[in-house]
């Protein structure tokens, strides 16, 4: 990410700020610090893609968000 935040620091932000958000983010993670982006997918409950990806392994992680969700407009 741009700047001085980190993916990490940005979801232990939105869980502390934020927790009803929590359970509907999608991480994108770059190959450019692989390493950092397992760590931050294991760590954090939320799904993640790594760009470049498909459309369909987007499509994946919103299902996954909006399984926990009744209301989600999302098809399952």
């Amino acid at each position: 990410m741009p700047g001085d935040i980190s993916g990490k620091d940005l979801d232990r932000w939105i869980k502390r700020h934020r927790p009803d958000l929590a359970a509907h983010v999608i991480f994108t993670t770059s190959n450019a610090r692989g390493e950092d982006a397992r760590e931050m997918c294991e760590w954090s409950s939320c799904p993640s893609v790594q760009k470049p990806f498909q459309i369909e392994d987007f499509l994946r992680a919103l299902r996954q968000i909006s399984a926990a969700d009744p209301s989600s407009p999302v098809k399952r």
